[in-house]
């Protein structure tokens, strides 16, 4: 588990060296800018950039630190004015943050206007005919006391509590965050519950969920459909079972129904073989942690939010638009995005909370690896509904499955 006071991780700190050296030459204006002709309706270039001693080293920093190369000349010359003109961009967002939590990793050199990660949620959201809404009182009456889990001093951090969460994942180059988010609520609910910790397929909600036209496996879904379809079958198969095996890299990327692994796997096995293959999480419902938003989520209560996180996990499906480039701090709602219940388009797990900081921050675990911001989590400003985290926070109600 991590611990909250530990060293921010090696690739934070060389982000924010190579991003420093960067903001200091922007600042004293030492970029030379490109030419153009005299010619006002020419469309052809003109000289190759001419760039300055500190950019010629902070590009080549860059191509050594993430072994970076290039097809030829001009696709390097292309790709290296995407990385000028994106450390403009993180040097600007830094400034609006307060300080900085975006830096340089090895997709620096994208296509402006690009992701370097899949996310799956955006358009995808699912508005169930009726919800419920977690009666909070009810579920502390029969949860399961846990050891180290009597959280206090405005601190609450499941990481802390052992086996309430699995490792963090991969999605790869999938719109299945929804997915992941889903079996990972389930996962710390089980433990909750009184099972051992066991990872829970997330590709069988990839695969299998269709309820009212949602979903569309890696082309994106939402985490409350995902719970509908598990309530309708025998249960949540272990990933040791049902394995993820959508592609983790570019050339077997998939952000469609197409090519999403299809729903083929009997479950009617989890039963029959239980002795063989273990624990499965039965779904029985599900429930908001508060009431949802579905329109601008001006006043979402962040204070029952919290109560809920400080007795349990939570779902929740947010604005990730600008997460490609953290490497590590609290990113505020400046630099988050919009918050609307629109602008959501990612679904991760929201995993506790600092509130004894005055840089008070919630703590989220996403699913892009450990390579990416905080060993794969995130923080964020805790005094406002920061990406919108507060809009769509979900939890399972689950039972140890067996034979």
């Amino acid at each position: 588990m991590m611990d909250e006071a530990r060293p921010l991780r090696q690739t934070r700190r060389d982000g924010l060296k190579l991003m420093a050296g960067l903001v200091a030459l922007f600042l004293s204006g030492a970029a030379v800018r490109h030419r153009s002709r005299n010619d006002p309706t020419t469309t052809t270039p003109t000289l190759r950039r001419r760039y300055s001693r500190d950019e010629d080293a902070a590009w080549s920093a860059f191509k050594k630190q993430f072994a970076r190369s290039y097809a030829s000349v001009d696709e390097e010359e292309e790709r290296r004015s995407y990385f000028h003109q994106r450390m403009r961009e993180l040097d600007a967002l830094n400034e609006k943050n307060g300080e900085p939590v975006f830096g340089i990793n090895r997709w620096a050199d994208r296509n402006p206007g690009t992701h370097a990660y899949a996310r799956g949620r955006e358009g995808m959201g699912y508005v169930p005919d009726e919800y419920k809404v977690l009666d909070l009182d009810a579920w502390k009456a029969q949860r399961r006391t846990l050891l180290g889990a009597n959280f206090s001093n405005g601190v609450v951090d499941w990481r802390r509590v052992n086996g309430v969460l699995t490792p963090v994942k991969n999605q790869g180059q999938c719109g299945s965050c929804w997915a992941f988010s889903t079996a990972e609520q389930i996962e710390s609910q089980l433990v909750l519950a009184g099972a051992a910790t066991v990872d829970l397929s997330a590709q069988q909600i990839n695969s299998c969920t269709n309820v009212r036209g949602c979903c569309d496996g890696c082309g994106g879904g939402d985490t409350v459909a995902a719970y509908e379809y598990l309530t309708s079958v025998v249960g949540l198969a272990p990933d040791a079972y049902w394995p993820y095996i959508q592609g983790l890299t570019p050339e077997f990327e998939c952000t469609s129904s197409g090519c999403t692994a299809p729903c083929a796997t009997k479950l009617v096995d989890l039963v029959r073989d239980y002795v063989y293959i273990g624990p499965y999480a039965k779904v029985t419902d599900y429930a908001y942690s508060i009431a949802p938003c579905f329109d601008d989520c001006r006043h979402q209560s962040l204070s029952t939010l919290a109560a809920a996180v400080e007795n349990m996990p939570v779902s929740v499906c947010l604005n990730a638009a600008n997460w490609d480039d953290y490497v590590g701090g609290v990113m505020t709602v400046e630099t988050c995005g919009g918050y609307a219940y629109d602008d959501l388009d990612h679904c991760v797990q929201l995993v506790g909370y600092n509130n004894a900081t005055d840089s008070a921050y919630w703590i989220v675990r996403n699913s892009w690896s450990t390579d990416w911001g905080e060993d794969g989590y995130i923080r964020l400003a805790f005094d406002a509904n920061t990406c919108g985290l507060a809009n769509e926070p979900t939890v399972a109600v689950v039972e140890v499955g067996g034979p």
